[in-house]
């Protein structure tokens, strides 16, 4: 019976420890450099998959159990999150102004000569996590801390409240496996390399992705830390888990700098490594120029670089159409997309191209007027009509002449005409304005005779009309 006991304790302190063993210590700085009196810290970290109250643990130092006491951003953990354990709060918040982090307060004193054994105990006085520490490892003085990784502790440059650093300056003392010398080499760490993929070219209002790849000195991929971009244009954007690419829309056109900081920590002050690309953003450059009598939607490219259209959407009243991937428009090019393939109706009151994220390209027509109406005719690939209505409804020369190889160097003054109409209805309104001039000048000659005639009759008035004066 007494074994059973036994047995049962073991399995539940078991189940115990396994059920707290997310909290653990992965940071100690206990030699600050300079005057370190309460300047020292300790930093854990939720390694379990449940969010952690830091209520009833205790740190364990110098054979005393020390209180947590909440001072800043509560006392719960999330999973992977870290918590620092400051001996004077206020201090570590001096030298580390930028934390925002979750601070507890207890009173401790760490050796900076000997070393000594740290503990996590929970609300049972049951250990979940212990550390012993000696100045042999480093970190003693020289503004470094010790720092917890995959393959043991090292020293590093202090992380608090973020993934640890790999980074170490070491002596490697294994022999070197070149076999004409028989010498111990000394290994020198590699820096870490970072580099932005951008296109040099992108339109404006378009989603611009951009690409990072940075390794650590070990050549390792960096994926923990803090990366902050700065797109050039006042936008920045920033992370802690590098993402595969990071997106960005440019709202007007110019030269633009993009830059990528990363940090071990973004409490620090300064970034381990800053890499810049240019990207040029130019004006949007693709247009819809015609909707033809048999509903066929032409695009022209007015810009100088080759554009992929892919994702693109043209939006009407009567429904939309997608671009497929791999659609191109090249650049000083016109082509026509016939209802056979966007299924439009003919008639169509008003045509939309946007951006695949829905920002608006071009828009062709008005939503408030009549069904679109244009002279232009089905014709071959080199033959194009002489006349268009570009996007402000505005008659103009076609982009492309009939060589298919040119393109209009000048731009023509605009006739503006109403929205649909054509050379017969313009005729009409000539031969309106004329009828109307007509009218007018018949109804002032009118009156003027009119006004001649009534003066004569004023002037040899009957006599009837006079009063005799005897």
């Amino acid at each position: 019976m007494n074994r059973l006991r036994f047995g049962i304790c073991i399995v539940l302190s078991f189940i115990a420890y396994h059920a707290h063993a997310g909290l653990v210590i992965s940071e100690i700085m206990y030699d600050v450099s300079g005057t370190d009196t309460d300047r020292e810290w300790i930093e854990v970290q939720n390694t379990g998959t449940d969010s952690i109250s830091l209520t009833n643990y205790k740190l364990y130092e110098a054979n005393t159990n020390h209180s947590l006491v909440e001072y800043q951003g509560g006392v719960t953990l999330a999973p992977s999150a870290y918590a620092i354990i400051a001996d004077s709060p206020s201090k570590f918040l001096a030298d580390w102004p930028g934390f925002s982090g979750v601070l507890v307060d207890a009173s401790f004193s760490l050796s900076n000569e000997q070393g000594e054994v740290l503990a996590l105990k929970d609300s049972t006085n049951s250990v979940i996590d212990t550390v012993t520490y000696t100045p042999s490892l480093g970190a003693a003085g020289d503004g470094n801390s010790l720092q917890k990784i995959t393959e043991g502790w090292i020293a590093a440059t202090p992380t608090p409240g973020a993934v640890n650093s790999s980074e170490t300056t070491y002596v490697d003392t294994a022999t070197t496996e070149n076999p004409q010398s028989d010498e111990k080499a000394t290994s020198t760490p590699q820096k870490i390399t970072a580099s932005i993929s951008v296109p040099t070219t992108v339109q404006a209002l378009a989603t611009t992705e951009f690409r990072a790849t940075l390794l650590d000195t070990d050549g390792s991929p960096l994926v923990r830390g803090y990366f902050l971009w700065n797109f050039g244009d006042g936008a920045t954007y920033d992370e802690i888990q590098k993402s595969e690419t990071v997106t960005h829309q440019y709202k007007y056109p110019g030269d633009y700098t993009v830059s990528l900081a990363y940090y071990r920590s973004r409490y620090l002050a300064k970034p381990e490594i800053t890499t810049k690309a240019s990207v040029m953003v130019i004006p949007v450059g693709v247009v819809i120029t015609e909707v033809n009598s048999e509903g066929a939607i032409a695009l022209a490219n007015k810009s100088k670089v080759d554009t992929d259209i892919s994702g693109w959407e043209l939006v009407t009243e009567k429904g939309n159409f997608i671009f497929p991937q791999n659609s191109f428009l090249p650049a000083g090019k016109r082509i026509y997309i016939p209802s056979e393939i966007t299924h439009f109706e003919v008639g169509l009151l008003w045509v939309e191209l946007r951006f695949p994220n829905r920002a608006l390209v071009s828009v062709y027509g008005n939503k408030n007027t009549l069904p679109i109406i244009s002279e232009a005719k089905i014709v071959s690939p080199l033959q194009y009509p002489e006349k268009v209505l570009n996007t402000r409804g505005v008659e103009q020369t076609p982009l492309v002449y009939a060589n298919d190889k040119t393109m209009d160097s000048t731009i023509t003054t605009d006739v503006v005409v109403p929205f649909g109409a054509t050379s017969q209805t313009k005729s009409h309104r000539t031969l309106f304005a004329y009828g109307g001039l007509g009218i007018i000048v018949v109804g002032a000659a009118s009156l003027i005779v009119y006004l001649r005639k009534k003066q004569k009759q004023d002037v040899f008035a009957p006599e009837d009309e006079f009063e005799i004066v005897e």
